[in-house]
């Protein structure tokens, strides 16, 4: 009358396609922690970044150095224009000559 047959293959088909999926989840998980382990050693084995000169910052970043100005003395009075460490070069003395 009825066959059961076909039903329990295809139950049978689902688990065998789950337990696929399965195995190639653990297997591609598996594949990138070995990758993982490859680039860990291979940073380990690179040589180490050269130690920073005297007087640089620790974090690596160069040290900045102010432009030298050409012209260190005011245009209207010829009195010396200070050096400033950071920011625009002062191109007056002060607000008398601007």
């Amino acid at each position: 009358m009825f066959d059961l047959a076909p039903r329990r293959l295809s139950k049978l088909w689902a688990k065998q396609a789950a337990a696929r999926a399965k195995q190639e989840a653990r297997e591609a998980r598996e594949k990138a922690a070995k990758e993982k382990a490859a680039a860990d050693a291979a940073a380990k084995a690179s040589p180490a970044p050269p130690a920073p000169e005297a007087g640089a910052p620790a974090d690596g970043r160069a040290a900045k150095q102010a432009p030298a100005s050409t012209a260190s003395r005011c245009p209207v009075c010829g009195a010396a224009i200070g050096q400033a460490r950071t920011g625009r070069p002062a191109r007056y003395c002060g607000n008398p000559c601007k």
